[in-house]
């Protein structure tokens, strides 16, 4: 989609998800531990609440609450509510993105291609706090090479880490 609007607040109007429409969705998800990755513009508002909102704006939150004391929910975002992200053409994903991908082995492009978690486990399984840790440090390093400046992930860990995925 092409935004046309030079105002934020009509363009989440117009091409933003609800986002009470994804706490309800969240909620009816089955599994009993969640990640949620929100590798967008301003994405950290989803974690934060920040802002004025037509809609209930303890709704997610509320959500992400629930979902927790039902298991686990951990959400990792992009940016704070007052940035912006871009898709960098030499990494061929958002930041956040390529640093999840790299901390799991799962590229082979990037200043990150041979740098992925070191796990202390013997069976090589990577958890949701490692992974998101990963992240979160190499997000400001990547952000402030390829932008000029650094960004910070936004986080909520809610609930006992799990495992995600084996390095090998």
């Amino acid at each position: 989609f092409e935004i046309r609007s030079t105002n934020f607040v009509d363009d989440v109007r117009d091409y933003g998800y609800p986002i009470d429409e994804l706490s309800e969705a969240m909620v009816d998800v089955k599994a009993l531990k969640r990640v949620l990755i929100l590798d967008t513009c301003h994405s950290g508002a989803a974690i934060a609440n920040s802002g004025n909102r037509s809609r209930n704006p303890f709704g997610f939150r509320g959500a992400i609450k629930r979902l927790a004391r039902a298991g686990g929910h951990f959400t990792i975002a992009a940016a704070p509510a007052s940035e912006e992200t871009v898709e960098n053409a030499e990494l061929q994903h958002g930041i956040l993105t390529y640093s999840l991908l790299a901390g799991l082995k799962s590229v082979n492009t990037g200043p990150l291609s041979n740098q992925h978690i070191r796990t202390n486990n013997s069976s090589q399984v990577v958890d949701v706090l490692e992974w998101f840790s990963y992240a979160n440090v190499r997000v400001p390093e990547l952000t402030s090479k390829y932008q000029g400046r650094s960004q910070d992930v936004q986080m909520s860990t809610d609930g006992t880490s799990f495992p995600i995925l084996p390095l090998e």
